[in-house]
């Protein structure tokens, strides 16, 4: 690691995170690409469930968010 990030891992490690500052959503592994470096669209397709999503949503701003990231294979091939 270079000497630099100490400072930014000594606050992590010193329980100074006192807020979660991104959240990754993995909402599907569907995608409709046919990438030539990926073959997830081989695999049958996985879905996050509403309720899953509903609930994180909720419980989001206790957390102290700052950016919530829509990720998966193709985020809005998510079927809801």
């Amino acid at each position: 690691m270079p000497l630099q990030h100490l400072p930014a891992l000594r606050n992590l490690l010193s329980d100074r995170l006192h807020r979660l500052p991104l959240l990754v959503l993995y909402l599907t592994d569907g995608c409709n690409s046919r990438c030539i470096t990926c073959d997830i669209w081989r695999n049958p397709r996985r879905n996050m469930a509403l309720s899953v999503i509903d609930q994180v949503a909720a419980e989001a701003p206790a957390l102290g968010l700052r950016w919530v990231l829509l990720s998966g294979g193709e985020a809005m091939q998510h079927p809801a």
